[in-house]
Parts: C-alpha cells; sequence; structure tokens
C-alpha cells in the first residue's frame, strides 16, 4: 500500500512539472516539429510573428512586426466599394481560430460574403518550418456578383519595438530602401525583405515576405513600403511618405493591395503571401542573396521563345520597373528603349505569321480565362466593313499577340484601329503583308503616370479590322483567330478560348416570273372581235337601207 502512494504522489509530480515547464512555452502549432517561427493571435485575429530559433537552430525571441500579436497591423476588406476592418464590427466570426489549431482558420462574414484568415507554419526552401503561409479565401455565398478585394499593412519591427524603421531590399533591386518605395501594378516582385540592420554586410535577422508564392493563390497587383500610418488605418490607400522623416521616430511598413474584382455567386477568390525568415549573408553566396523560402524567382522577365511578353518586359525596363537584361536590348547601343519595345513586338509577331505556325493548334473550346471572339457578319460586293475583335473575361492583361486568317479573294483589309479597351499609350502593332492573314501584337502600354503599367481589365473591342468586299454574292470568308497568346501584366500566361466568326455575301433576292394569263387575253381577244363584227354588221345594214 504505501508503494502504492508513492507511485501515485510520483506520478502527480511528473504531471505537474510537465504542466509548469509547458507555461514557458512559445505558441506554436501542434504538429508542427521543431519551428522556426511562431505566430500569435491578437482580440479581432489580426497576428504578429515571432522567431523562435535563429538559422542555425540556436533559440531565441525576436519579434518581427512591431506587436506580437499583430494589434499595429491592419487588414481590410473591400466588398462593393465599401471598407471594413477584417474582425471588426462590421462582420461576424462564424469561426474563430487559435494558435492550436492546424492550420488556424479564422472565417468572418459580411453579408453572405465569406472571409476565411488561414495560417500555416510551412517548410521553407531550407527545409526547415520556418514561413508562415497566409492565405485569405472570399467566398460569395449570395445570389447576386459582389466586388471583392483586400489591402493588408504589416507594421514592420525586427528585434524590438524600438527598431520599427527597418530597411528593405527587394528583388531587382540594388540598394536598401530608406525612405519609401512603392511598386505599382505589372511591378511589384518577387519578395521583399526587411532586414534588422541596415548593412547588408550584417543584416542580422532578415523577415522575408514572399508575394508571389504560387500554391494557386492571387499575389497582390500593387505593393509600397511606407511610413507606418497608425494601427487600422480605414483609408485603402496608404500614403507614401518617407519612414526616415528627418527629426522624427523612423517608422516603417509594407503594404499589400488586391484590387477589388467581381465575385460571382458561388465561387471563390485565393490570395496569399509567405512571411518567414532566412539564413544570414555570409552562409550564401555573396553575388546571389538567398532566395526567400516559398518560391524562386525567375532567372529573368523574359519568359520562353520571343514574344510580345519580352517586349513587355522591355517596355517596363523602360519605366524603370526592372533591371537591365541583355535580351531587351535589341539594336545593342547600350540602353533599352521605345525602339527595342516594337522592335520585340515585331520579332514576335514574325513567328507568328512564320509558315511552320500555321497548322498548330488552338486551345481546347471553352477552356480559358479571357475569350478572343469575331462575330459573324454580313456585307455586300464592293462595299466596306468593319469587324470588331472582342475581348470578355480580362482582368490584367497586359499584352496578346494573334493572327486572324481571313479570305484574300473575299476581303481586303483597309485598315486596323485601337478599340476602345486600349488606353491612349497602348501599343497595337499589325503586319498585313501576307494575304489572307492578319498579324496582331498589342501592350497594355505605360500608366498615365507613367509608374507602371496600365492593364486591359473591361470587356469591349480590343481592335477594329475595316475589310473591302472583293467577293461577289453567295461567297463566305473565314474570320479564324490564330495562334493567340495572352499575358497578364505579372508576365503570367492567360489562357485563352477563341471564338471564330464568318463574313457572308448575301445574295440578291430574286422576282419570280409571273405567268401570262392567256384565258383571260382569249376572252378578251374574242370578246374584242365580236364587237367589232356587231359593229361591222351594223354599218352594213345601215348602209344597204340608205
Amino acid at each position: 500500500m504505501v508503494l502504492f502512494f508513492r507511485q501515485q504522489r510520483l506520478l502527480l509530480a511528473l504531471t505537474f512539472l510537465t504542466f509548469v515547464a509547458s507555461l514557458g512555452l512559445a505558441p506554436q502549432q501542434p504538429g508542427k516539429q521543431d519551428p522556426y517561427i511562431a505566430f500569435e493571435y491578437g482580440p479581432r485575429n489580426n497576428f504578429g510573428l515571432l522567431v523562435l530559433k535563429d538559422p542555425d537552430g540556436k533559440k531565441v525571441k525576436k519579434q518581427l512586426t512591431f506587436d506580437t500579436m499583430g494589434q499595429t497591423n491592419g487588414t481590410l476588406v473591400r466588398i462593393d466599394a465599401k471598407d471594413v476592418e477584417f474582425g471588426g464590427e462590421g462582420g461576424k466570426f462564424v469561426i474563430q481560430g487559435t494558435e492550436k489549431d492546424v492550420p488556424s482558420r479564422s472565417v468572418w462574414k459580411v453579408g453572405n460574403v465569406e472571409i476565411s484568415q488561414i495560417l500555416e507554419i510551412i517548410q521553407g526552401k531550407s527545409g526547415k518550418l520556418d514561413t508562415l503561409l497566409v492565405r485569405y479565401v472570399f467566398e460569395n455565398k449570395d445570389t447576386k456578383a459582389h466586388k471583392v478585394g483586400l489591402r493588408v499593412m504589416i507594421d514592420s519591427a525586427i528585434g524590438a519595438p524600438e527598431n520599427d524603421g527597418v530597411p528593405f531590399q527587394y528583388a531587382g533591386g540594388s540598394e536598401l530602401v530608406t525612405t519609401f518605395k512603392d511598386f505599382p501594378e505589372g511591378s511589384v516582385p518577387e519578395w521583399v525583405e526587411a532586414l534588422e540592420n541596415p548593412n547588408l554586410k550584417d543584416p542580422g535577422t532578415i523577415a522575408v515576405l514572399t508575394l508571389k508564392v504560387g500554391k494557386q493563390l492571387e499575389p497582390p497587383a500593387r505593393a509600397s513600403i511606407t511610413l507606418w500610418p497608425g494601427a487600422a488605418p480605414s483609408a485603402w490607400d496608404i500614403p507614401l511618405e518617407s519612414f526616415s522623416p528627418e527629426g522624427s521616430r523612423k517608422d516603417s511598413c509594407l503594404v499589400l493591395y488586391w484590387n477589388a474584382e467581381e465575385l460571382q455567386p458561388g465561387k471563390r477568390r485565393e490570395l496569399g503571401y509567405g512571411f518567414g525568415t532566412r539564413a544570414k549573408v555570409e552562409e550564401v553566396k555573396a553575388s546571389k542573396p538567398e532566395m526567400p523560402p516559398v518560391i524562386e524567382p525567375p532567372a529573368t522577365c523574359c519568359k520562353g521563345d520571343i514574344s510580345v511578353q519580352h517586349a513587355q518586359c522591355a517596355l517596363k525596363r523602360t519605366l524603370g520597373i526592372i533591371p537591365d537584361e541583355p535580351p531587351l536590348d535589341v539594336d545593342l547601343d547600350g540602353k533599352v528603349t521605345e525602339k527595342d519595345v516594337l522592335a520585340l513586338v515585331r520579332q514576335a509577331m514574325a513567328l507568328v505569321k512564320a509558315p511552320e505556325a500555321l497548322g498548330e493548334v488552338e486551345g481546347a473550346p471553352g477552356v480559358g480565362e479571357i475569350t478572343v471572339s469575331v462575330p459573324n457578319i454580313q456585307a455586300k460586293a464592293g462595299e466596306e466593313i468593319e469587324v470588331p475583335i472582342t475581348l470578355a473575361g480580362a482582368n490584367r492583361l497586359g499584352c496578346l499577340q494573334m493572327g486572324l486568317n481571313y479570305d484574300k479573294t473575299v476581303l481586303q483589309i483597309k485598315s486596323v484601329e485601337k478599340g476602345p479597351v486600349l488606353a491612349e499609350g497602348a501599343v497595337l502593332e499589325v503586319d498585313e503583308s501576307i494575304p489572307g492573314r492578319l498579324i496582331v501584337g498589342l501592350l497594355s502600354g505605360a500608366n498615365a503616370k507613367k509608374t507602371g503599367l496600365a492593364r486591359i481589365g473591361q470587356d469591349g473591342i480590343l481592335f477594329k479590322v475595316r475589310f473591302v468586299i472583293l467577293g461577289q454574292a453567295g461567297q463566305k470568308s473565314p474570320l479564324s483567330p490564330h495562334r493567340t497568346q495572352a499575358w497578364e501584366v505579372t508576365d503570367d500566361p492567360i489562357p485563352v478560348r477563341t471564338t471564330d466568326g464568318q463574313l457572308s455575301v448575301p445574295t440578291p433576292p430574286t422576282v419570280a416570273a409571273r405567268e401570262v394569263p392567256w384565258n383571260y387575253l382569249l376572252f378578251g381577244a374574242a370578246a374584242v372581235l365580236l364587237i367589232m363584227l356587231g359593229v361591222m354588221r351594223r354599218l352594213r345594214v345601215g348602209h344597204n337601207q340608205v
């Protein structure tokens, strides 16, 4: 019996010690063995990030956000032009996740639109659990469409709250950002890093924000590094100001924007980014910084064979959005200019019209994110007719190349003009050198402020082709898009669906031959003859009487 009580006391003591030891642990997700980072929730389920271990596995405890629970961060949800703070009074929680959930999912509802915030610690490039994958999923559970968008503001601070004016560097940049930096649409980098120390040789702890994580998650359309505007700002656009104002405290933040887009009933929209750490600069090759933990950026802007996407990269270079790349300097004069942009467009068009391209099969009908269509139309012989080439489903279209096949014996091109969906600065190049085949290359062009690319984001007419009708009555000509390819302003390819059209030269209606009413004519002639005989007879009788 004494032995039994001793065993019970020992078991209780072990249980108590285990409980006490657990009190000192930093928050982390169960089932995640040996994480290098942890997140903590605030009252509205905004969150902050902590580093638990350095790259060598040594235990540390460093914050990567000013408030470890993210209470100075801000997540603004836009629904039909109305902005509400995620987790605030403008909606209600359906599910409120905790740090113990794997993954941790919080569902917040505004009307009939649900917004899920999903946090999960995953392995980064190092193979360690050093990256927080942040996802936002919009679900429209209404019977009508809604326009939904998101703006995330991260109040950066590394090591201590006093160190909240940290500098940044970004993919493609060569110098530290110590004032402010805007990445307009079409120029958002693959990653942005915040450095504990303003020294590239001794940066200390590095916070990596991967803006293009893949995993079918939509990246932000715009990003900016600027002065922290205050906790949970209600304004959608955060002003661009120096976070190192003279005579004032340094205070930097990173702002990510996902533009408002229409979400149909029953549909989802999934957005995301990565937040983690990386190895020290001296632990990697000095000539090339270690890339962020979620994805690898492309070696260059240009992708694949020559296409208008290369011309789009050249346009970005002329705006100072991306660094120099040798393939973009077509004329080899040591700089990339608008002349190189047009040269690359024309090179891409030459490949579209190459003989070996004539038999290439288009994508499967009914499959695609955008649709390029040509209508069925009629015109008389000798007339001029304008044929609109229309676009549907575009959101962030930046460039497109295509051919348009037609019957050269029926139609002759007179002119090609921009359609209303193209901005004033858009580039439209055409090649009519092969009768029966029109080649088109177009770029969305620079935005009005010349700070980035304009985007084609509406349905309508891309361009208009004016034809002269050579054909005769009864002839027809196909109007078939060929080898149509498109890319977003982010240089990601867009699947394209095409719809063929046709031009017909109508046959004029013929007048039916009228039948001659011979029976009536005969009766009429007989009647006239009888009348004449009667008259002659009377005249003869009268003459005899005389």
